[in-house]
């Protein structure tokens, strides 16, 4: 990558770092390490641009972009396997702004901003969901782990008739529950 290449998307990278780090599944990890990992998957993407398809800035966005979105789903999975097994109070969960560590308890005793929200929002997603057919409802619990391409891969369909078929549907059963700052 050259100078002028790394130039252009700094500013990208550290707004999508500062972006993600609202996230509350990104509340364990530090600004430093959440850029890090963008800058390591647009490095790893880097060997697929092709300057004939557009340019380096616009290539840097899209791979920011749907690498924010994996971290985010990847980070989910990650949180949602170690709520389902069996923890100590006493285990370290993380840690704070003054690189204090956190145990579990810690987040039982002082609740933390906006988690009953997100518990009640878990909660009506999964009510929802129940409302979807077996098939619908299949394909919205993959496309919280996988991207739309990858779900429509696996299904055999083009992503844009994979789109049109699903997503409408759900997306009209989540939306009431999510809203439309999560569903457009």
């Amino acid at each position: 990558m050259t100078t002028e290449m790394y130039d252009a998307v700094w500013g990208m990278v550290c707004a999508k770092a500062r972006q993600l780090k609202k996230s509350a599944v990104f509340r364990s990890k530090t600004i430093e390490d959440v850029e890090q990992d963008l800058w390591l998957r647009l490095l790893e993407a880097e060997r697929t641009f092709d300057p004939g398809k557009g340019t380096w800035t616009g290539f840097s966005k899209a791979v920011l972009e749907s690498s924010g979105q994996r971290m985010i789903r990847d980070m989910d999975a990650g949180n949602e396997a170690l709520f389902r097994r069996a923890q100590s109070l006493d285990e370290q969960v993380g840690v704070d702004e003054d690189d204090e560590p956190v145990y579990l308890k810690d987040t039982i005793a002082a609740p933390v901003p906006g988690l009953a929200d997100e518990a009640c929002c878990s909660i009506d997603v999964q009510a929802a969901l129940s409302k979807l057919s077996d098939e619908f409802r299949a394909v919205a619990v993959r496309l919280m782990t996988h991207t739309q391409e990858e779900v429509a891969a696996e299904m055999n369909l083009p992503r844009r008739t994979f789109i049109d078929r699903y997503l409408p549907d759900i997306r009209s059963a989540l939306r009431p529950v999510l809203g439309s700052r999560f569903l457009p």
